[in-house]
């Protein structure tokens, strides 16, 4: 559903760019100073080339915006996790490190959007790492 709104959208306006797209799906990510045009499209493509379609099917372009924004917040912002508590007198701020974990998934319980990919990997079968031989996709389970 979410993926046939975009589609129309992007029907509707051709000049809209791969990175437009990811930013109306994604609005965390919507400064373009914070995350450029090039750095935003850098991952992307490295995404693409990581989410298969042939694991992934119709879900392919949300594992694409969902590993681009987890390698954005990690690679750029600098996430360091969730807010749970702050303070504005004396400046204290506490970061969640333990909810809603994997303790499987590793690196990709740094962001939400990690934790959402790495949960729709398993769902569908990908594994932990996807390796892909003559067109066909090999999953191993780590």
């Amino acid at each position: 559903m979410l993926l046939s709104l975009f589609t129309s959208i992007y029907s509707s306006n051709p000049a809209l760019t791969p990175a437009d797209l990811f930013r109306l799906a994604f609005p965390a990510f919507a400064d373009t100073t914070k995350y450029p045009d090039v750095t935003v499209n850098m991952y992307l493509k490295l995404a693409a080339s990581r989410v298969s379609e042939c694991v992934w099917g119709d879900e392919q372009q949300l594992g694409i915006w969902l590993f681009t924004a987890h390698y954005l917040a990690t690679g750029v912002a600098g996430y360091t996790g969730e807010v749970t508590t702050k303070k504005i007198g004396d400046a204290q701020v506490s970061y969640s490190s333990t909810s809603n974990r994997d303790e499987s998934a590793g690196w990709w319980n740094a962001t939400p959007w990690g934790r959402q990919f790495y949960s729709l990997m398993r769902l569908l079968g990908a594994g932990v790492t996807q390796l892909e031989i003559l067109g066909k996709v090999a999953s191993l389970d780590t």
